[in-house]
């Protein structure tokens, strides 16, 4: 997990708890500090002032439920980090390893994209999970393909699974553009003071990322994409489907859906 302060402290007990008896590692990469101001909004208690926001949590909740939780206090960089009526794809693929994003802006987001992309450049495998929010509403968006030509065949009839989606920054590319030089992105502490965000959204988006992960770790997992607004109530689930893939792209849904064991035996027996 990149981000450990607003939704990633309160995702932490939750996750740990998903977690228990899978013997999966967990890293926390935050390099920030807890502040006073964090202390009624975040997960963190006043004795934690002043320490490393992802060395507390690890330590706290690494004693609670006896699993080892690693952390690291630098800024994340590459290297760091060691079925639905809508859709006939019942299971999202749980490849190699599970990248959670809670990072404040575009600039954080950036540094996972450069991270989570493999040194063959095949930009698949590593799955990231990104979540982000305004004041009363957040997107959770789910992938582990940068480059458009590698959805080749990634849809799959026969196991009713899809084992690669675009990246967020390919599905929402607004998410990482620095709107000029000198903008500054205001932490989620900040938000709350300046009243640009809600006090409660981010548990609420942490609670959605739970459900992302639990999903996906049964193989149920038919999303790729979430957008919640608790202004209105609403709450839209986008399924992970080859003409959802092919419109985020502009590119023909065909060649991302590999053939059945039925369309093969029929192009054998035409030939």
């Amino acid at each position: 997990m990149v981000g450990v302060g607003g939704t990633g402290s309160c995702l932490i007990d939750g996750l740990c708890r998903l977690m228990h008896g899978t013997n999966l590692p967990l890293t926390l990469i935050d390099h920030d500090r807890v502040e006073p101001r964090n202390l009624f909004r975040q997960n963190f208690y006043p004795d934690d002032v002043g320490k490393f926001k992802s060395q507390v949590l690890a330590e706290r909740y690494s004693r609670l439920y006896g699993i080892p939780i690693s952390y690291s206090i630098l800024p994340f960089e590459k290297g760091l980090s060691t079925s639905s009526r809508h859709s006939s794809y019942t299971s999202v693929t749980i490849m190699r390893s599970l990248l959670i994003g809670c990072v404040d802006g575009p600039m954080g987001r950036l540094a996972i994209a450069s991270a989570v992309d493999n040194e063959k450049g095949r930009n698949y495998g590593n799955w990231w999970l990104d979540s982000g929010n305004g004041y009363n509403f957040g997107q959770i968006l789910l992938g582990n393909t940068s480059k458009p030509e590698n959805m080749l065949k990634a849809f799959h009839p026969d196991t009713q699974s899809v084992d690669k989606l675009p990246y967020p920054l390919l599905q929402t590319p607004e998410l990482g553009m620095m709107l000029s030089q000198d903008t500054h992105t205001i932490s989620c502490a900040e938000a709350v003071q300046d009243n640009t965000q809600s006090a409660t959204i981010n548990t609420v988006m942490a609670t959605l990322l739970l459900e992302f992960i639990r999903r996906m770790f049964r193989n149920e997992l038919t999303w790729m994409a979430a957008y919640i607004d608790m202004e209105i109530g609403n709450l839209k689930c986008v399924y992970a489907d080859p003409n959802t893939c092919a419109r985020i792209l502009k590119v023909n849904p065909g060649p991302m859906i590999c053939k059945s064991k039925k369309d093969k035996d029929e192009d054998e027996d035409e030939t």
